[in-house]
């Protein structure tokens, strides 16, 4: 076997490395977007790969995708979400085009390269599972790329910001405990004032903290769960099937435990 494989497109013919999952649209992309070296972080990738099974589920429900071809589909997403496979795959530079499409097409080509393998048809062959007809139906990057954001973003709002909150109030509150009865000297303009008990100050500390989650924070969550799914292009709705908004959404929610909703206005949406 040869150490790379032929693919062509509607610009021309291009080598692509036999081994690898991506496509002749990545391999471009790796051509034209040579700027930082940087790649996008596992959690974005993972949380992208969440946002495509969603959009399968919804998309054999709506019969736009073989059961067969989308039972391929789920495995091969799955090995990416549950077993962290082919997370090397995904090569191209964070800067690329605003909407992300090179990182969506990447995606959509790992994944429908993993299931023809799994159906017995080599990479490379976009039969029977193509990339934007099957792994990128009723999407957009433009609805695609900002909804796998918001995936990760509350993800990270949730695992690298709320809990280590909740771990140093439950510090603070030991250390109320802890300081009960001892007396220090209270300072004001730089200058020792009245005494104070340091529980009091670390309960100052504790309030803090409840008031920033309770007051600042929550309606941060609130705006991170809205997500344009379903917007497509431009925020048009266009080639999506009715009610898929919503299916995906709930199937979001199935998947990563989170209640997401669709923007009121999916361009908004998309734009912000």
């Amino acid at each position: 076997m040869g150490t790379t494989r032929r693919e062509k497109d509607s610009i021309g013919e291009l080598d692509v490395p036999a081994d690898v999952y991506w496509g002749i649209n990545t391999q471009r992309a790796l051509m034209n977007f040579k700027i930082s070296g940087k790649t996008f972080p596992t959690e974005f990738i993972i949380a992208l790969a969440q946002v495509k099974k969603a959009c399968l589920i919804a998309n054999v429900a709506a019969k736009k995708i073989e059961p067969a071809i989308g039972d391929a589909l789920s495995m091969a997403v799955d090995e990416i979400i549950n077993e962290g496979k082919f997370l090397d795959q995904f090569p191209v530079d964070v800067f690329q085009t605003g909407s992300g499409t090179q990182t969506n097409v990447n995606m959509n080509e790992v994944l429908s390269n993993r299931a023809n393998e799994i159906l017995g048809q080599p990479k490379g062959t976009k039969s029977p599972v193509h990339p934007n007809d099957h792994a990128n139906a009723s999407q957009s990057s433009n609805d695609v790329i900002p909804t796998a954001m918001h995936v990760a973003a509350v993800f990270a709002f949730r695992d690298d910001l709320m809990k280590p909150l909740g771990s140093l109030k439950n510090t603070l509150k030991m250390k109320i405990e802890e300081f009960q009865g001892i007396v220090k000297v209270g300072r004001t303009h730089l200058m020792d004032a009245v005494p104070i008990l340091l529980s009091t100050e670390f309960e100052v500390y504790k309030k803090q903290i409840e008031t920033s989650i309770s007051k600042d924070l929550s309606p941060v969550l609130e705006t991170l769960l809205e997500v344009p799914i379903g917007g497509t292009a431009l925020g048009t709705g266009l080639n999506t099937p009715p009610g898929f908004a919503n299916r995906v959404i709930k199937e979001l929610h199935k998947i990563t435990g989170f209640k997401f909703t669709v923007n009121q206005v999916s361009a908004e949406g998309i734009s912000s």
